[in-house]
């Protein structure tokens, strides 16, 4: 018989909104996330344009804040916001989680968050894999850029097919909220978007 798994997208799938946004709310003050959006405004206005990739934003709002700031301080800041994720799930699609567990089926979350806030969330179901997007650190300080490609669209799916040979699994389900899901999607057999509240299943 062959294997079974399921991929979980995180942001606006197993949690409800941002869990970045989650992470600077809680551990930097309103000036200084208001600054960050503020001193890169322009590319703001360019992402909105499509001028500018927003991936790009992303890594430069990030290092706009962490730039400079010890791992283990980054660490503290990740663990600090793990009551507000517990707060913030999506009630339906953790019980989806489980049920895949329970019914056999191997789990892994893929997420364009970092593993350093997602994973201790998981510890409740295990020892889950989480394919994410990777902070450089060089010397035990953040850079404030990514070690790797944000883990969204195209990556997801590079990603996953770096880590698991998917021709030795019968079932492959997948559930995300976004177009940055797609190409994920693409390799399931069963795919559920996740869709104000309500899950549905993903024609192809």
């Amino acid at each position: 018989m062959k294997k079974k798994i399921a991929f979980f997208d995180f942001d606006g799938t197993l949690i409800q909104g941002d869990s970045l946004y989650i992470l600077l709310r809680a551990n930097h003050s309103l000036p200084a996330l208001v600054w960050a959006v503020l001193s890169h405004s322009h590319l703001v206005v360019m992402v909105v344009l499509g001028m500018y990739d927003k991936e790009k934003l992303k890594e430069k709002l990030f290092g706009a804040l962490y730039r400079g700031t010890s791992y283990t301080d980054f660490i503290q800041h990740c663990m600090s916001i793990q009551p507000l994720l517990v707060s913030s799930e999506n009630k339906e699609l953790t019980a989806a989680l489980q049920k895949r567990i329970t019914d056999g089926y191997e789990v892994a979350i893929v997420t364009a968050s970092m593993s350093e806030w997602v994973k201790p969330w998981t510890g409740k179901y295990g020892n889950i894999p989480v394919i994410s997007t990777v902070p450089e650190v060089i010397d035990g300080i953040l850079t404030g850029r990514f070690a790797s490609k944000n883990c969204n669209g195209i990556e997801k799916k590079n990603r996953i097919l770096s880590a698991y040979d998917l021709s030795g699994y019968g079932d492959v389900a997948a559930y995300g909220n976004s177009k940055g899901d797609y190409d994920m999607f693409s390799l399931a057999t069963e795919a559920y978007m996740i869709n104000k509240g309500s899950t549905e299943r993903f024609k192809k």
